[in-house]
């Protein structure tokens, strides 16, 4: 496994997951893989990760409580939550939990590739 990885995926459906994690490998990043963030809360690779993208189906805690728990941690890498169902709390108590960027599903075009470049300080070009 790499020294450091560009982003890991906590995602719980195994399609979805394999799926991102072939698109962002094609776009040259490393990839860690996670189907839940209880399993992975302890795995020395979220130390080593610049950006972690989490499925909101995929967590068993409060939306956006598992934030607070990474942060506890000492995981500062920049939060990308994909949620189904997008409304203004949400917003908001994701803004205060420090996570990065919000995104709704189904994304249909580049928006998470874009917000992951982003994040790394990268060109998609």
């Amino acid at each position: 496994m790499p020294e450091k990885l560009d982003v890991v995926l906590v995602i719980d459906d195994a399609a979805v997951r394999d799926a991102l994690k072939f698109l962002l490998e094609v776009e040259g990043m490393t990839v860690g893989l996670s189907d839940s963030l209880a399993a992975i809360s302890i795995d020395p690779m979220l130390m080593r990760c610049r950006c972690i993208v989490i499925d909101n189906a995929s967590l068993t805690k409060q939306d956006v409580d598992v934030v607070d728990a990474l942060r506890a941690g000492r995981i500062v890498a920049p939060v990308i939550l994909l949620v189904s169902r997008l409304n203004a709390e949400l917003r908001d108590r994701c803004a205060r939990a420090g996570i990065h960027r919000l995104l709704q599903t189904p994304i249909t075009d580049r928006t998470l590739l874009d917000a992951i470049f982003l994040v790394l300080g990268t060109s998609n070009t």
